[in-house]
């Protein structure tokens, strides 16, 4: 996590720029050039005019306190970013959670569900459950039916004609059938 990430770019301040400006145009070229190869591959060259090495060695000081600040940012982010992943993934909310809102919240609202839409309901779950397992839900109905008359009523009226034509409730059937003959 805390493995280095570059920047960008670099800031020039103001208050570090009153020094530059003695300078001649010549050495403030010099100067320059030496930031920016700072700035890309991270080495000092050697054998500089201690004017612009004393100059130099105050903006490496600035340079290296904000890629500090910098470093410290990105690891944030990347334990907040990483926070808010293992969140989703343990999908736990709670309205008195803090999202990082200042000041008077407004709760969710939670709406009353009407009684008779929850009797709806199970009959809707109960018929899924059925189609997504007739053979389950056949072999059972057949079993449990403890007179011939309610087992041919069960075979001609409950079970529709896709189930009826399945071989394996089908001999459900004719098997329990055989039983009450015997």
């Amino acid at each position: 996590m805390d493995e280095p990430f570059e920047r960008e770019g670099f800031v020039i301040y103001k208050h570090l720029c009153l020094s530059v400006c003695k300078m001649s145009n010549e050495e403030i070229g010099q100067w320059f050039r030496i930031i920016v190869e700072f700035q890309i591959n991270k080495c000092i060259p050697e054998n500089l005019d201690p004017k612009i090495d004393i100059l130099f060695d105050l903006f490496k000081r600035q340079f290296d306190k904000d890629d500090k600040k910098y470093q410290k940012r990105v690891n944030a982010n990347r334990r907040i970013a990483k926070n808010r992943k293992n969140k989703r993934q343990n999908n736990e909310w709670s309205p008195m959670e803090s999202n990082g809102k200042v000041g008077y919240q407004k709760l969710p609202m939670v709406t009353d569900k009407g009684k008779g839409k929850d009797k709806d309901k199970d009959k809707d779950n109960t018929l899924d459950i059925i189609m997504k397992n007739p053979r389950r839900f056949a072999k059972n109905e057949i079993q449990n039916t403890g007179k011939k008359e309610d087992l041919i009523d069960l075979w001609e009226n409950k079970f529709s004609d896709t189930w009826k034509e399945d071989s394996k409730i089908s001999q459900m059937y004719k098997n329990k059938l055989a039983e009450f003959e015997d």
